[in-house]
């Protein structure tokens, strides 16, 4: 199931649990993976193989869950998640000087606890939140006690219910894709409240070349949002749900974030492994 050079790593583990090792150690001791052997392995858990790494370690939500919410799971999941947790490593050194590991990290639209996963490979548990309006990815990230602290927010917050607290990291992956312009604006106004004076701001988005692949994917059109697009730089499709979810599909031009109020645009970045997200990365202004 493992790389065979991954498994004195997973000894290692499964002893430092077997001996009462905490869940902080226990991560401490995984992260001496690649990010990608570590993923593949906290997406797999429980594993019959360790059975005090699989105790002290949070299990994966099932096969079906994670289809659901992502249209991928196994080999897949680990491929079209941890390219974002090297984007954010990157983008967070690049625009502070700063490693990401040990920092305070909020990841906001969490769903089943997908990225809080993936982003124990830089920080500890205690040092992330998740945030997400729907009561079933809430009920998800209970369901396998993720050790982080996991809150319900409004469908549009104005802030976050983070307690005060503010984040070096703060992100929403593939939430604005899926918002209209007024969800777009709060979401990066209640961001805005939550991320540290000196820290960083990742939000995907989608880029024009969306609705095309949408119509060759599904048959729903297509031509229409472009149109939208290249006139306004900026299209949105309301999608099957009451028009004040402000659910949809959407996509941004990059112009629409040179100039928002809070934020100083610091660039973008994207990978082949996934090139219709689109991660914008923002640093907090004095107001």
């Amino acid at each position: 199931m493992f790389s065979r050079h991954m498994l004195a790593i997973l000894q290692e583990a499964e002893t430092t649990a077997s001996s009462g090792g905490s869940v902080a150690d226990t991560l401490a001791v995984l992260r001496q993976l690649s990010l990608d052997d570590f993923a593949t392995v906290i997406y797999s858990l429980p594993v019959g193989d360790y059975p005090s790494l699989s105790r002290v370690m949070p299990p994966m939500s099932s096969v079906e869950t994670q289809k659901r919410w992502t249209g991928a799971s196994g080999p897949n999941l680990v491929a079209s998640t941890s390219w974002f947790g090297r984007l954010a490593a990157d983008a967070y050194m690049n625009a502070t000087g700063r490693s990401l590991a040990g920092r305070s990290i909020l990841d906001l639209g969490c769903g089943y606890g997908r990225m809080i996963r993936l982003f124990y490979y830089y920080t500890d548990p205690q040092d992330i939140m998740g945030v997400d309006p729907w009561q079933v990815s809430i009920d998800e990230c209970l369901k396998s006690d993720l050790p982080s602290t996991i809150r319900k927010s409004d469908i549009l917050p104005e802030t976050l219910p983070t307690g005060g607290r503010r984040f070096d990291l703060v992100f929403s992956f593939s939430v604005a894709t899926h918002l209209d312009m007024l969800g777009t604006t709060t979401l990066l106004r209640a961001l805005r409240t939550a991320v540290a004076d000196d820290g960083v701001a990742i939000v995907t988005i989608r880029p024009v070349e969306f609705w095309a692949w949408r119509e060759k994917s599904s048959g729903r059109a297509g031509s229409q949002f472009i149109e939208a697009h290249e006139r306004d730089g900026y299209a949105f499709d309301l999608m099957g749900r009451k028009p004040e979810e402000h659910y949809g599909d959407s996509s941004f031009d990059l112009n629409f974030f040179r100039n928002l109020p809070g934020w100083r645009y610091v660039g973008y970045d994207r990978s082949k492994v996934d090139a219709l997200q689109v991660a914008v990365i923002l640093k907090p202004i004095s107001s």
